[in-house]
Parts: structure tokens; C-alpha cells; sequence
């Protein structure tokens, strides 16, 4: 455990060191929800598009898995596993590059980051979108994973989370949006298809 624990902060380091002044602006800026709203109303566009009244359903669906996503990392793992932030790890001060805002203080997030809720809500949309979507659209997912991936290694970036609080998080989320496609999008959608057929 010792092992993996000094791998996951050595992989960490190496990971943060790679930073360039030119680049923490983006990066910042990226790891917030309002950077990549012309993304989501794009997705929202391409829902009602191709899916018409299923587009509500799809919505609502998200935003379960979101919901139930960020409940179980922020207020149950969280505080469960009590893992600080690399951020807020003294062996690591002065060692990982973190972001200085305009005010001169340092963006260090919340005190605990295992799993990563930024990685589980972005895979958890991702995964989600891509099942939806992957008939009527093939190359979704060269659009919605990539962008989950981007906003996981922001937080690596900025130095808040370890990759395993990304890892995991991915896992935790990717997992959450199969199940609400499987058992929330996909049974509802033939609860309506049935009542439908029955009133014919």
C-alpha cells in the first residue's frame, strides 16, 4: 500500500511539473462548469435534434446521474476516506505548482479529494451522452471523452487532485451513467413505449 501511495504522489509530481505560465489561465478557467457551456448547449441542441421528446427524459437522466455522482464523492467518500488534497498535503508544499489567482492566494480546493468529483460528474456525462446518442451519432464520443479527460487532468494540473482521486472518480462516474441509461433512461423509455402501444 506504502508503495502505491508514494507511485500515486511520485506520478503526481512528474504529472504537475509539466505546467507552463502561458497555460494556467486555460487551465483554471477549464476546470470550472461555465468554461464549457457552449459544449453542453451543443449536447442540449443535438438531444432535442435527434432524440425530440426523449431530450427531456435525456436531461433529466443527467442530471440524476450528476446528482447522485457528486452526493456519493463529495458528501459520502469524501468524508469517509478523509484523504487530503495534494494541495493541502504538507510533504507536498513547496513542491507542486499551484494556481495563484488575481487576489495572490492560491487555489487549493476543498481539504479532501478522494475520488475526484470533477472526473466522476465529466465520465458519468460522457458515458451517458455516448449511449444515448452513439446510433444517431457515431463520433460522439470522440467529443464527450475527450473533454472528460481534459477537465480530469485540470485538477492534476492545478495540483488538487492525486491521479488515483482521478481514476477512480472516472470509474465511479462512467459507472453511475451506464446504470442510469440501463435502468433509469432505458426502462422508463419502454414504460412510456408500452403505455403508448396500449392506448393504440
Amino acid at each position: 500500500m506504502n508503495f502505491l501511495i508514494e507511485a500515486d504522489k511520485n506520478l503526481l509530481i512528474w504529472l504537475n511539473a509539466k505546467h507552463a505560465q502561458w497555460l494556467d489561465g486555460f487551465m483554471f478557467a477549464a476546470t470550472g462548469t461555465v468554461f464549457w457551456m457552449p459544449f453542453y448547449f451543443l449536447l442540449i441542441y443535438l438531444f432535442f435534434k435527434h432524440l425530440d421528446n426523449k431530450a427531456w427524459l435525456v436531461l433529466g437522466c443527467i442530471g440524476l446521474t450528476i446528482l447522485v455522482s457528486d452526493q456519493l464523492t463529495s458528501s459520502l467518500l469524501k468524508p469517509l476516506t478523509e484523504r487530503l488534497r495534494p494541495s493541502h498535503e504538507p510533504s507536498l508544499d513547496g513542491i507542486i505548482h499551484l494556481f495563484q489567482t488575481e487576489s495572490g492566494k492560491f487555489y487549493k480546493g476543498g481539504k479532501f479529494g478522494f475520488p475526484s468529483s470533477h472526473a466522476s460528474n465529466a465520465f458519468g456525462v460522457a458515458v451517458f451522452t455516448w449511449l444515448i446518442l452513439r446510433n444517431q451519432i457515431g463520433w460522439i464520443g470522440l467529443l464527450t471523452f475527450p473533454l472528460a479527460l481534459i477537465i480530469s487532468y485540470t485538477r492534476i494540473y492545478l495540483g488538487v487532485h492525486y491521479p488515483s482521486d482521478i481514476i477512480f472518480g472516472a470509474a465511479l462516474g462512467a459507472a453511475l451513467g451506464f446504470l442510469c441509461w440501463k435502468f433509469i433512461f432505458r426502462k422508463t423509455e419502454h414504460y412510456f413505449k408500452t403505455q403508448a402501444e396500449g392506448k393504440q
